[in-house]
């Protein structure tokens, strides 16, 4: 067998398990086509040897030889039993990294492989079977089968069946945190969802590497070590879990939900799971700015046999459709465990939640010993989250408070450059995005946001893959050639690059509109990338390019410190081994210190030495970690590969005191991450809002804001159109711009 799979046992009771009995075929080994990938069996050139093998039918379809093109057999639908067999047998025979690829294969695909001799021969499985370890996912393909025979009997007994909660559960985990039912589910290739989650190595998908793109905004917390999954309504035997089946064409799938069937490249802000309970209490919230009530016209009242249905008002216009009131009119005659939980998250992580309560007393809606008794119990419910630690939050994404103030600053203005062409100035589009890695993720690793695969530059040589590189690692470094003054130069090389960059690596990370007519979509000039990191960092006043002799980094440092003696350091710091560096090793350290400024280590290039290329070109490899405290592990790709991998944990750790001998290093970046004047940053997000400062509501006390009422005459001079009003609903206060 190429996939090494073993038909399931004929004298097993148990139906889920027949359902995957196989098809053998037997073929000779002359007649089997000589691919490279996901191919097990040895091949017979001469056809004088009638060895003949067994052949499952997807391998058989994908290794005889027949009339069908070669495109056409090289589909995960065929290759799909051989890439698994590949999976297994891949690593490098570590038994913790055994059992975490063994969780991957749900428990009725098992029974293949766990009595094949050649995967009894593999000692890092010694310890597995059937049941164990637990797997991540689960089969649901005869369940699909048999719901779907249901429905085409289309009789009551069979509609009443397919009704049961056997099918009829939306317990079908999508890898966007959704639930679906399994006959309305969209499907995905099971091998890009397999190197989403195994990061570690690249697995040598079938599937294109392109396609890596649809799976890459997902939940992070998909794939759960604990196994943790939530449950419908608490009960423990109807649980959501990620779920595969296998399609007749497609082959093994990963189920999703309808709205993200073949995935999707859209970023997702994905919250927080519930670290208590799913369960909505009974009552709304009161500890709320507003609450809602539904408009109810007649209630439902129960008699003995029966009860009177309920009526409730739902208005409709050209403005959309309401069903509930926003009001003030809060409950607080009642209490239940739900609500005293939902009320607890909300006081200890929100303020404006806890200042609310305190007004609740001042103005006599509660009494104080019942506030004091809601904190009371947000103290205990906080402690007992503590202890559980912040699993729940892995997973979950955001966007940095300076992106945000950014990117509503570039949303407000007008994003064209004047590009000096022609002997004239033209307006043209910005086609590349501002800020890149605008989202990204609080995951248990600390790995962060996947880095974009750079492109390798096969056309240009080594110093234009370099660069591109840093710019494409080091976000810093890119606002930088963007802010530049030269990027409307067209003889310089920031535009071209950002432009190509942008096409190849940050398609759809736009945070505004994107333009369409740019002179930069051209191909690159080959003459207009520099040649040295000094070149193309001269321009910018933030970026210092280093080329260092010295034969370790401290006496860099040393070197650099004396040229930056009483001036203002810059925020980004590459040190580039010259030429004449005669030491072949370099002591890298994470952290380096500048006068009062603290650099963190971001990104370091190697060199590699190429296999199979041109004379003269290099290949290297880079290694990329983010910004912040919290994102301590690394990420690393080499110039020539398809995917970005996690490089192992461990790497600049406090094991080695964060200090690592790096081999063959050509250049490191260190940025400081300088704090965000938060004062500063909220007046300039008021700004962007239309909000002035510095008119105040004098009832209220809080800032205008521009009004939607234009026709209204100024309440202060009597003469003027209104421009500001107060940003209290309800307040009449409207004042012109003087």
């Amino acid at each position: 067998m190429n996939c090494k799979r073993q038909n399931v046992e004929a004298h097993s009771n148990d139906d889920e398990v027949m359902h995957f009995k196989i098809q053998l075929n037997s073929i000779s080994k002359c007649n089997i086509r000589a691919f490279r990938k996901c191919r097990f069996v040895s091949l017979e050139k001469s056809k004088k040897n009638d060895d003949v093998v067994m052949l499952c039918d997807q391998c058989y379809q994908y290794l005889s030889c027949g009339k069908d093109e070669e495109r056409k057999k090289k589909v995960f639908g065929n290759m799909w039993p051989s890439f698994i067999w590949g999976f297994l047998v891949g690593g490098n025979g570590d038994v913790n990294e055994a059992k975490m690829r063994w969780s991957f294969i749900p428990k009725l695909w098992r029974h293949w492989w766990i009595k094949s001799s050649d995967f009894i021969s593999l000692s890092a499985y010694g310890n597995i079977s059937i049941d164990y370890p637990e797997p991540f996912v689960v089969d649901r393909t005869r369940n699909l089968s048999l719901m779907r025979n249901l429905l085409e009997e289309n009789t009551l007994g069979s509609l009443m069946e397919a009704c049961s909660e056997k099918f009829l559960l939306p317990n079908v985990l999508c890898p966007w945190g959704c639930s679906e039912y399994i006959h309305c589910c969209g499907l995905l290739p099971f091998d890009l969802v397999l190197q989403r989650f195994f990061r570690k190595e690249s697995l040598g998908i079938v599937t294109s590497e392109k396609d890596m793109k649809l799976v890459e905004y997902c939940r992070d917390d998909y794939i759960r070590e604990d196994r943790s999954y939530d449950n419908l309504l608490e009960n423990e035997a109807w649980t959501v879990r990620p779920t595969v089946v296998i399609d007749c064409e497609k082959g093994a799938v990963v189920m999703t939900c309808s709205n993200h069937d073949k995935g999707c490249k859209k970023m997702y802000l994905h919250t927080p799971r519930h670290p208590r309970t799913m369960l909505l209490p009974l009552n709304g919230e009161r500890l709320t700015h507003v609450v809602l009530k539904p408009r109810t016209i007649k209630s439902m009242k129960i008699s003995k046999y029966n009860h009177t249905y309920q009526m409730q008002e739902q208005r409709g216009d050209f403005r959309g459709v309401d069903t509930a009131d926003v009001t003030c009119l809060r409950d607080f005659g009642t209490a239940t465990t739900l609500l005293d939980e939902s009320e607890a998250l909300s006081i200890t992580h929100r303020s404006d939640i806890k200042a609310l309560l305190s007004q609740f007393v001042i103005d006599g809606e509660v009494p104080s010993f019942w506030a004091k008794d809601r904190c009371e119990v947000a103290k205990r419910h906080a402690l007992l989250l503590q202890k559980k630690g912040s699993k729940h939050a892995f997973g979950a994404t955001f966007v940095s408070l300076k992106d945000v103030l950014d990117s509503q600053k570039y949303m407000r203005s007008d994003q064209r450059i004047d590009v000096f062409d022609a002997n004239r100035y033209v307006k043209t589009d910005r086609i590349w995005p501002r800020i890149i890695y605008p989202l990204q993720k609080f995951d248990e690793h600390g790995y962060g946001s996947k880095f974009a695969c750079v492109p390798s530059m096969q056309f240009l040589d080594f110093s234009a893959w370099k660069i591109s590189a840093l710019l494409c690692c080091v976000k810093n470094l890119w606002a930088a050639i963007d802010c530049n003054e030269k990027i409307g130069d067209m003889s310089w090389y920031g535009g071209w690059l950002l432009s190509y960059l942008a096409s190849e690596c940050f398609v759809g990370q736009f945070t505004f509109r994107r333009g369409t007519h740019s002179l930069y979509s051209k191909d690159i000039p080959a003459d207009i990338v520099p040649l040295s990191l000094s070149d193309a960092f001269a321009d910018c006043s933030s970026v210092v390019v280093f080329v260092s002799q010295e034969k370790s980094l401290n006496e860099a440092i040393v070197s650099l410190s004396k040229e930056f003696e009483n001036s203002i350091y810059p925020s980004i710091i590459i040190f580039e081994r010259g030429k004449n560096c005669c030491c072949e090793s370099w002591k890298l350290q994470k952290y380096i210190t500048f006068g009062d400024e603290l650099y963190k280590l971001r990104t370091y290039v190697v060199t590699k030495r190429g296999r199979n290329r041109r004379l003269g070109d290099e290949d290297g490899e880079i290694f990329s970690c983010h910004g912040g405290s919290h994102y301590v592990s690394w990420w690393r790709q080499t110039r020539y590969g398809k995917v970005v991998l996690q490089e192992n944990e461990g790497l600049f750790s406090e094991r080695t005191h964060g200090e690592e001998h790096v081999e063959k290093l050509c250049c490191a970046v260190y940025v400081t991450d300088r704090d965000v004047d938060v004062e500063t940053s909220i007046s300039q997000y008021k700004s962007y809002m239309g909000v002035n400062d510095l008119v105040l509501c004098q009832e209220h006390h809080v800032p205008m804001i521009v009004s939607a009422c234009k026709n209204v005459v100024c309440a202060l001079c009597k003469r003027d159109k209104v421009f500001f009003e107060c940003a209290v609903h309800g307040c009449r206060i409207k004042v012109c711009k003087r």
